[in-house]
C-alpha cells in the first residue's frame, strides 16, 4: 500500500457519528428520557434496574424478567442508529441468529423486542468482570490462567466460525469474566451490521485499532483470520499487562500493525515457553494466509502445550518504561519504502518443543 492512499484510509478510519442519520436533538432527547433505571419496563415485561455498561451503539442495562423473575442483561439501540430502518431490520436479524448460538463460552441471546422507538436484544445476564478491567486491576496473569481463559475464549469464536459467523470486534471489553473464570464472549454480529446498513465508505473503518488486523485496515471483508488476529493479541496483553503496540495516536498504532515486526512475548515475560510465543506470534502474522485458520484451530493448538507446576505461578515481567514502542514517523516510512511491501518481517523465531510452531491442531508424524 502506498503512503498517499493509506493516509486516505487514515481520514476514514475513525468512526464518523456524522454518516449515521441525522437525528432530532429534541426527539432524542425525549426518547432517553423514557428509559429511567428502576422504572422502566419494556413490554411490559423487562423492568430495567441499572445501567451497567454502554458503548457506540447501545447501552445495557441489567433488568428483570418480570414473566420468569430471572435477571437479565437488555441491550439498548442508542437513539441515533434507530432512526435508520435498514439497521434496525438488520440488527433484529443479527439478533435472531445470535440465538442459535448455543454455546458455553458464548453469552446467550434470549429475546429481541421493540417498544415504541426503543429497539433492545435481551441476553443472560453474567455476573463478573470483562477481562480488560481484570487486566487492568490485577496485572499480568500466569501463564495457567492465560492458557485457561484464552481457550475457552478460542472456543466460543470457533464455535461461531463453525456457524460461518465472523466477530470483527474482538477486543478484551468483549469478553466476560466470572468469579470462577468461566469466559463469555459477547457483541456478535455487531460490525457485520455497520457494514451491511451504513454507507458504503464506513466499511473499512470499524473497530477498535489497538486489536484490528492489519487487512482489516484496508477494507476488506471480514474474516476468521481477523478474529484470530485479534485473540493473539489478547493473548499478549494477559501475559504482559501490555498491548504489543504502543503508540502516541491512532496513526502510529495502525502502521505498526501493518509493517512493524511482531515483538516476542518473552521479551516481556521471560518465563513464557517459547511454544506458546511461538503460537501467539503466528496468529499475529501480517498475512492472514500464515494465521490459524479459525479460532478452533488456535483452541486446539493451545489445548496442545504441555503444563508445567510453574506455569501457575504469578509473572516476574521484564517491561521497559511505558512509552511508545513504535519509531518515529520519518523513522519509519525510510525502513518502508526500502522494503518489498511482502518481505518477511520478522526472523523465524527458535523452537525447543516437540510441538511443530506449524501445529495445526492435528497430530503430525
Amino acid at each position: 500500500m502506498d503512503y498517499p492512499r493509506f493516509v486516505g484510509l487514515y481520514v476514514l478510519y475513525k468512526f464518523d457519528e456524522s454518516l449515521l442519520p441525522v437525528v432530532n436533538f429534541t426527539e432524542t432527547r425525549t426518547y432517553g428520557d423514557k428509559i429511567v433505571a428502576g422504572e422502566t419496563i419494556l413490554n411490559g415485561r423487562y423492568k430495567l434496574v441499572e445501567q451497567i455498561g454502554s458503548g457506540g451503539m447501545s447501552v445495557v442495562y441489567k433488568a428483570i424478567d418480570l414473566s420468569l423473575g430471572h435477571t437479565v442483561a437488555v441491550k439498548i439501540l442508542r437513539p441515533s442508529l434507530t432512526q435508520a430502518p435498514s439497521f434496525v431490520e438488520k440488527f433484529h436479524i443479527q439478533a435472531s441468529e445470535n440465538v442459535f448460538l448455543d454455546h458455553p463460552n458464548i453469552v446467550t441471546t434470549l429475546n429481541i423486542g421493540s417498544d415504541d422507538k426503543i429497539h433492545y436484544v435481551v441476553m443472560e445476564f453474567v455476573e463478573g468482570t470483562d477481562l480488560k478491567k481484570l487486566i487492568k486491576s490485577k496485572g499480568a496473569m500466569s501463564i495457567k490462567r492465560t492458557l485457561d481463559i484464552g481457550i475457552q475464549m478460542c472456543e466460543g469464536v470457533g464455535h461461531a466460525h463453525k456457524k460461518g459467523m465472523t466477530h470483527g470486534n474482538i477486543k478484551p471489553q468483549n469478553i466476560l469474566v466470572t468469579a470462577d473464570d468461566n469466559v463469555k464472549v459477547t457483541d456478535f454480529g455487531i460490525v457485520q451490521t455497520v457494514i451491511d446498513t451504513l454507507p458504503d465508505i464506513t466499511k473499512r473503518i470499524w473497530g477498535s485499532p489497538q486489536y484490528n488486523s492489519p487487512e482489516k485496515l484496508e477494507g476488506v471483508p471480514l474474516t476468521f483470520a481477523m478474529d484470530v488476529y485479534s485473540i493473539g493479541i489478547i493473548l499478549f496483553e494477559m501475559l504482559t499487562s501490555r498491548l504489543p503496540y504502543i503508540s502516541a495516536n491512532d496513526r502510529d498504532l495502525m502502521l505498526a500493525h501493518m509493517h512493524e515486526p511482531i515483538p516476542s512475548v518473552i521479551k516481556f515475560r521471560p518465563d513464557v515457553p517459547e511454544v506458546l510465543d511461538a503460537v501467539i506470534t503466528r496468529a499475529l502474522s501480517k498475512s492472514p494466509q500464515e494465521r490459524y485458520h479459525n479460532a478452533q484451530q488456535l483452541a486446539e493448538v493451545l489445548h496442545q502445550i504441555p503444563m508445567d507446576d510453574a506455569y501457575d505461578q504469578l509473572p516476574v515481567l521484564n517491561l521497559p518504561k511505558r512509552e511508545s514502542t513504535i519509531p518515529s514517523r520519518s523513522r519509519r516510512w525510510g525502513n518502508i519504502r526500502s522494503q518489498h511491501p511482502d518481505a518477511n518481517v520478522m526472523s523465524p523465531p527458535r523452537y525447543t518443543s516437540t510441538l511443530s510452531p506449524n501445529f495445526d491442531g492435528k497430530e503430525t508424524e
